[in-house]
């Protein structure tokens, strides 16, 4: 820009600016802008140094744990899994853990929601490799097993073994739509009337061996 139109150009500033009659309102309006601008400024730097640090401390974190990661030996990581189970499963204890070189293995019944929240926790356990999921998959909140077996001299003849939390639940199963599939269905496949043997079992069952003991 030349000389002339420098000075034509800072003249037409200075009117705009001091003019009598709009200068006052055209100088605050112009302050305001700019400090409106800068406070847009100041605000996406602090966005950004914020996201900057939250970033890097992520990383940080992240190869803290990886430097954590060192070997782990299976007793110690099968406990590790195990801790893991009581926080995402309903029934912990029917969940089978087997562990090989930081490999996890996973067995037993387990409710369908509950699958995905303790496959995730799992494989983010220090020290797991690899999940393997075995888990027989249940849709029915109290049907804590379901098993057959065909009888070793008759191959016409199986045993079903279904076991519930409670009485409620094993109601509740009868009532359900595959159950219902499942009654219609069977005349048509069997030969004689099925025997259903009943038991009401209080508390967990479960009572120590008489016949032996850890030496």
């Amino acid at each position: 820009m030349n000389r002339i139109l420098f000075t034509a150009a800072a003249g037409a500033l200075a009117m705009y600016f001091l003019d009598p009659q709009g200068g006052r309102r055209r100088r605050v309006r112009t302050r305001d802008k700019a400090e409106h601008v800068a406070r847009r400024i100041r605000d996406a730097y602090d966005v950004t140094l914020r996201d900057t640090r939250h970033r890097a401390m992520g990383i940080k974190a992240m190869g803290r744990r990886i430097l954590r990661r060192g070997p782990v030996d299976d007793e110690t990581l099968a406990g590790r899994v195990r801790a893991v189970l009581g926080r995402y499963v309903s029934h912990p204890h029917a969940v089978e853990v087997t562990v090989s070189d930081g490999e996890v293995g996973l067995a037993g019944p387990i409710l369908a929601h509950e699958v995905p929240g303790l496959m995730r926790a799992v494989k983010h356990v220090d020290g797991v490799r690899r999940v393997s999921n075995q888990l027989v998959v249940h849709k029915e909140p109290g049907n804590v097993s379901f098993d057959y077996y065909e009888n070793g001299q008759d191959p016409n003849e199986f045993a079903i073994i279904e076991t519930f939390a409670d009485g409620a639940a094993g109601a509740a199963h009868v009532a359900t739509e595959h159950a219902s599939t499942f009654f219609a269905w069977m005349p048509a496949m069997i030969t004689t009337k099925p025997l259903i043997n009943y038991q009401d079992l209080d508390g967990d069952a479960w009572s120590e061996m008489a016949e032996v003991s850890p030496e």
